[in-house]
């Protein structure tokens, strides 16, 4: 092919060719092939044959070929067909291309006819065009940049998440629902026009310690004393509630007779 003649085989000059294959050698996988060659087109890194995709390059047919480098993700790609169809990627080949040319090389086209007779190749048009890889080295700092984030922030949702259900649990166990009825009590106790209340003291020494004697009658949850205070002075109606009855939020009731 030109550029790549015995003056460079095994490496010498550093280089990346794409080859148009329409004939086969020994060494060839046929007579309608593209591949990859770095060192020498006796050994490509990579070929395929385009007879998969129907394109013949002995045809006669204008053929099209796109080749794309992506140097963030180090693939190589070979894309052919002929002029006025879609192109069919043929070829895909992972290949660092700053361990095979140096960081600045010339591209071009080199051919040969070798002894094919009346053999010519033709090229019509081209275009190239590159783009700094800043934009991958970005686009790999903001990732990286996510990355940390998520590492962030996720734990520390995971954290208050756990945090506000334990403080639900905790406000839902019996002790603050205790809490919660002794403000009520407490409240209760504050408000105007409310029945007085009395000590345990107080309601012993007016039923006589609670004596037989007193007893009034006995209920499902509790039995009624008659009492007697000084101060003023009138008789009440005590209720005793049993240690064992959960109705009721207070231990005693007091009635005036």
């Amino acid at each position: 092919m030109g550029i790549l003649d015995r003056s460079t085989q095994g490496g010498v000059v550093h280089q990346l060719a794409v080859e148009l294959d329409p004939f086969m050698n020994e060494f060839d996988i046929d007579g309608n092939h593209v591949g990859i060659d770095t060192t020498n087109t006796m050994d490509p890194v990579d070929a395929k044959s385009l007879n998969n995709i129907g394109v013949n390059l002995k045809s006669g047919k204008d053929i099209k070929v796109r080749i794309d480098y992506d140097g963030y993700n180090h693939e190589l790609q070979i894309s052919v067909a002929y002029s006025g169809n879609s192109l069919i990627s043929v070829l895909n080949h992972s290949i660092k291309m700053s361990e095979i040319v140096p960081s600045h090389v010339y591209v071009g086209f080199s051919g040969g006819t070798g002894v094919l007779p009346g053999s010519s190749h033709k090229v019509f048009n081209w275009a190239f065009s590159s783009f700094p890889l800043s934009s991958a080295e970005d686009r790999l700092r903001r990732d990286n940049r996510i990355q940390t984030i998520l590492i962030l922030v996720v734990p520390s949702v995971m954290t208050v998440l756990f945090i506000m259900i334990c403080v639900y649990l905790v406000n839902r166990a019996p002790g603050k629902r205790d809490k919660k009825d002794t403000d009520i009590e407490s409240q209760s106790r504050e408000a105007a026009n409310v029945p007085r209340m009395f000590t345990c003291k107080e309601l012993a020494k007016a039923t006589r310690n609670f004596s037989k004697e007193n007893l009034l009658g006995t209920g499902g949850f509790g039995s009624v004393y008659k009492g007697v205070i000084s101060d003023p002075p009138v008789e009440i109606a005590v209720k005793k509630i049993f240690a064992t009855s959960k109705q009721g939020l207070f231990l005693y009731l007091c009635h005036v007779l």
